[in-house]
């Protein structure tokens, strides 16, 4: 007697309904579905610096400082280049558009994070835009296969 696999316990529950149509969602919007995903990556970041790492490590300068209009302009900033950090997601054939998706991930989008919440002095903010600017540019730009929609000089537009 031959047990069935878990694919086959899961074949006709909620949970797998719920993944199907989650599934058919992703592909029919991708980039939207791929825009919420990064949002919802700076929401988790942004909960878990105010949960975690502010009252743990403020000693260490990481200090909840809210001021809403700084908050709200790293909300306008990720907002703003939501468009590209999706834009070079997907493009394995260049391989600086890996690089700079995982600088996104890595560095940006943790950036704005700590930026809204600590409520640093904007010229921190000003300073983070343009070394992330300039490592884009520079990325996209000393790579032969930089993707021909994005070219290098729009960042410095």
């Amino acid at each position: 007697m031959k047990l069935p696999s878990v694919t086959e316990k899961l074949r006709g529950s909620r949970a797998a309904q719920s993944l199907e149509k989650l599934s058919r969602v992703s592909r029919r919007h991708q980039f939207l579905f791929q825009c919420g995903l990064i949002l919802l990556y700076r929401l988790v970041l942004d909960f878990m610096y105010l949960t975690q790492l502010s009252p743990i490590y403020a000693y260490s300068g990481f200090t909840t400082d809210l001021v809403w209009i700084k908050y709200a302009l790293s909300w306008l900033l990720v907002l703003v280049c939501l468009p590209l950090v999706v834009g070079l997601q997907g493009q394995e054939e260049r391989p600086s558009s890996i690089l700079v998706t995982l600088m996104n991930y890595v560095y940006f989008l943790p950036m704005t994070s700590y930026l809204g919440c600590k409520g640093s002095d904007l010229r921190w903010r000003c300073i983070g835009w343009y070394c992330w600017r300039c490592s884009c540019a520079c990325l996209l730009s000393w790579y032969p296969n930089c993707p021909p929609d994005i070219p290098p000089c729009c960042f410095f537009s």
